[in-house]
């Protein structure tokens, strides 16, 4: 079983900070003559030699090196360890020739951020076909796994060179004829770079050749043709997303890389992913509770191209709603309409300053924030997985709270559009998560942090799975319930007001950015009100040649029907008082801003195959969001009516406004439940 791997508490880590983070050289390192020293009883060393932790397999000489000089394989050794990250040796010690074959060699590591330094020791008894290492922290007792990432950057290096045998030793839980347990492009750099794409991939592949409970498949491809992986954990296995819905059990939905350069959390989903394959595991062990989906890189071409964008230049997490690029498209389309996740965790990382409001915190956090969802959503969050997941990193020596920045008067939520990831979950009645992480500290604290993040998530599952499964389906009911009925109104305008609650935080010092400045009892402008509002219709009408809105529509999987006859119906009806067409966003050349005048109810007679969405369905919220046109969300605002808006009409009455008559909006509303078309 692998060791757990505790976290650094923050006051450990500032100390270190204080007295400085190199120390001296312990006085138990080895030596050629007496071998490597054994481990403390701390998490922070690992020994080839011992098998310590359990299950470290012995590094042993390849047959290649039978014959050849000490000198060589001595050199050998050198270059394998120059070349992980930020390490110098400062020892090489040979046995003489009479003595057999003998070495030792001792390498300081230095860490990036906080300059930590570790202790690397090789060793090759005269005689011995065995290379043992040993490598330890010199200060604290966790070291976040990083001795034993060393110790496995080294051993695939020595691998390649052809200096050990390939898969030598015995590891636990991995059949030894199968080689080594499947490590990140992270782990196998020592943290110096994140996982490429092709190691992704390969990775992903090795995972599931020696996992179990998991299956893998490519869910849709980028603009440049890289895949999208989904890999799906359950126990039994499911064999389709039909057979999940019916489990009965939740069903969750982690994910992360919606901007190419955020590589953090995509490290810490491609850890967990190997965990929650291989049996007898913790994490492993949930899947008795839940169904767990994973899509750590929704966007590969940003990766590669180190870009918050995609190939084309758009930001995946602000095309929720249009749906235009392929790998949001596939995303929802094939992941989340497929799958109906019960909650959803959007993995971001925000850079070192993070709008001013990261440090002190690891992870800031937020649930939907518009006022167009069902706001027991939100309250799910706020009230029973946010101070789960403060428990878990205070327990861990790290601090989360709110997303997104504070100064001395309030803590300011993010924005309520719909067209990001966290919102339009909400939207379409998922309990919809944002994660920000900063990377303000060392690798290792981050990407374990993650970790922790995404697990006290599962855990929130398993031990509120009938509440989670409950609230959901409340609302997805709900919807359904007030569009059969045409009931309540649509916000169309919000802004974000302060919460009922007050709360307390620290910040950086406006005037002196290394300490913290205390703020206690601050508002907390987080809750999306709506100002403007519209009734909620029965269904919406839009004429036959509306393709390019239906199409947008469709995208989303709301359902769309067409009138297979001629029908006079009773409709609620916008006059068009103004158009202004606004310089486009997210690689849509133009949106357009209408302004709606009177309100009209008449009778028209609409053609056979007119469109008709009713808003009566699970998605019926995106829907309307969607067909009212005043939403900076609309088929209407992202330009997707076209030549079919009036505007020929409506330059004539804007002429002669007490002459003419306003144009009508060319989408109409039915109030109440017509015979099916």
């Amino acid at each position: 079983m692998p060791r757990s791997r505790l976290l650094f508490p923050l006051g450990v880590l500032a100390l270190l900070l204080l007295v400085g983070c190199s120390g001296s050289p312990p006085d138990d390192l080895g030596s050629l003559e007496e071998g490597l020293a054994p481990c403390p009883e701390t998490p922070n060393c690992v020994h080839t030699g011992d098998g310590y932790p359990e299950g470290t397999p012995a590094l042993l000489l390849s047959e290649a090196w039978a014959g050849r000089s000490l000198e060589e394989l001595a050199e050998a050794v050198r270059a394998g360890v120059e070349g992980l990250p930020r390490t110098e040796v400062v020892r090489l010690d040979e046995a003489p020739v009479e003595a057999g074959p003998g070495l030792y060699l001792r390498a300081e590591s230095t860490s990036r951020i906080f300059r930590f330094v570790d202790d690397l020791e090789v060793h090759l008894a005269p005689g011995s076909d065995e290379l043992v290492v040993r490598s330890a922290s010199r200060m604290g007792e966790s070291d976040m796994g990083v001795n034993e990432d060393r110790v496995a950057a080294l051993r695939t290096r020595l691998e390649r060179d052809g200096v050990v045998r390939v898969g030598a030793g015995e590891s636990a839980g991995v059949n030894v004829d199968a080689g080594l347990p499947p490590r990140t492009g992270l782990e196998m750099t020592g943290y110096e770079r994140h996982t490429t794409h092709d190691e992704l991939a390969r990775y992903l592949a090795e995972v599931r050749a020696v996992g179990s409970d998991m299956e893998l498949e490519v869910f849709g491809r980028t603009h440049e043709g890289r895949d999208l992986f989904l890999a799906s954990f359950s126990r039994p296995l499911v064999g389709s997303p039909e057979e999940a819905v019916d489990s009965g059990k939740p069903i969750l939905l982690l994910g992360a890389n919606a901007h190419g350069f955020n590589y953090l959390l995509r490290e810490s989903l491609l850890r967990m992913i190997r965990e929650l394959a291989t049996p007898g595991t913790e994490l492993n062990g949930l899947l008795d509770h839940m169904i767990v989906l994973v899509v750590p890189s929704k966007n590969p071409d940003g990766v590669e191209a180190d870009s918050r964008f995609n190939a084309v230049g758009a930001d995946l997490n602000r095309d929720y709603m249009t749906l235009d690029q392929p790998e949001t498209a596939a995303y929802v389309g094939s992941v989340i309409r497929r799958w109906q996740p019960h909650l959803v965790v959007d993995g971001h990382d925000g850079g070192a300053v993070q709008y001013g409001g990261a440090r002190p915190y690891s992870l800031l956090y937020q649930g939907p924030a518009t006022a167009a969802a069902d706001a027991s959503l939100t309250e799910l969050a706020d009230h029973e997985l946010f101070p789960r997941i403060d428990r878990s990193f205070e327990e861990a020596g790290l601090e989360a709270f709110y997303w997104a920045r504070g100064d001395e008067q309030a803590w300011y939520g993010g924005g309520s559009a719909t067209r990001m990831g966290r919102n339009y979950g909400g939207l379409a009645n998922t309990l919809s998560i944002l994660f920000e992480f900063a990377e303000w500290h060392e690798r290792p604290v981050a990407v374990e942090s993650g970790v922790l993040a995404y697990k006290t998530v599962l855990e929130f599952a398993r031990d509120r799975g009938e509440l989670l499964i409950r609230t959901v389906d409340e609302a997805r009911r709900l919807t359904v319930e007030l569009g059969e009925r045409a009931q309540g109104e649509i916000p169309v305008e919000e802004s974000m007001e302060a919460d009922e609650g007050r709360v307390s935080y620290r910040i950086s010092h406006p005037e002196r950015p290394d300490e913290l400045l205390e703020v206690e009892d601050a508002e907390h402008i987080k809750k999306p009100v709506g100002t403007r509002f519209r009734a909620r219709p029965w269904a919406y009408l839009l004429p036959a040649d509306a393709t390019e809105a239906v199409e947008m529509v469709r995208r989303h999987g709301i359902e769309v029907e067409r009138l297979d006859a001629p029908m006079a119906l009773p409709v609620q009806s916008y006059e068009l008082v103004g158009i202004r067409r606004e310089e486009g966003v997210n690689e849509v050349d133009s949106v357009v801003r209408v302004e709606i005048g009177a309100v009209e109810d008449r009778t028209i007679e609409f053609d056979a195959g007119t469109w008709m969405v009713r808003t009566g369905q699970p998605l019926g919220r995106v829907a309307t969001h969607l067909l009212e046109a005043e939403t900076t969300e609309s088929v209407v605002y992202w330009n997707r009516m076209g030549a079919l808006l009036p505007t020929a009409e409506l330059s004539e009455y804007l002429e002669d406004p007490a002459g003419r008559s306003a144009p009508f909006l060319p989408i109409y509303k039915l109030m109440s439940e017509i015979p099916a078309p």
